[in-house]
């Protein structure tokens, strides 16, 4: 079962970037369809997807957060803002003490949306401006 469907309009024209994004679309997806089929002998797997999502989210923020420095984004502070709050989402998700009031539907639900909201938005916007710079070295995406 797929709750987070990559689309070509995610595509933001940049290799690595695209490359993650679809990445963190396919995690949200297998842990989706391990909370889907109910608890039991992929509960293990589920909580080292979610930790694996965490671990290349930051690594995908890292990345844009680096390009937005080296090219003088001026809506920095806003987007790293919107990377804070998924950290702080996903944290909240792996804190034994918090996750139980969380709904398996509630917690894939939570991160395609903010994936897809984020790119179409945020993501967009940035390469954009990225792309109106001359310095910028266009990447073509993989897809």
């Amino acid at each position: 079962m797929v709750i987070a469907a990559w689309r070509d309009e995610y595509c933001t024209g940049h290799a690595v970037i695209d490359a993650q994004h679809r990445h963190l679309f396919d995690l949200v997806n297998r842990v989706h369809w391990l909370l889907s089929n109910g608890p039991g002998e992929g509960n293990g797997e589920t909580w080292d997807l979610l930790r694996e999502f965490a671990q290349c989210a930051q690594e995908h923020f890292a990345l844009e957060e680096q390009l937005m420095a080296d090219y003088d984004y001026p809506h920095v502070e806003m987007h790293c803002k919107t990377h804070q709050r998924l950290v702080d989402k996903v944290a909240r998700v792996l804190d034994p003490d918090t996750a139980v009031d969380l709904t398996p539907e509630a917690v894939t639900q939570v991160l395609a949306d903010w994936m897809v909201h984020h790119i179409k938005g945020e993501d967009q916007r940035m390469i954009r401006y990225f792309q109106a710079q001359e310095t910028f070295q266009a990447q073509p995406s993989l897809v």
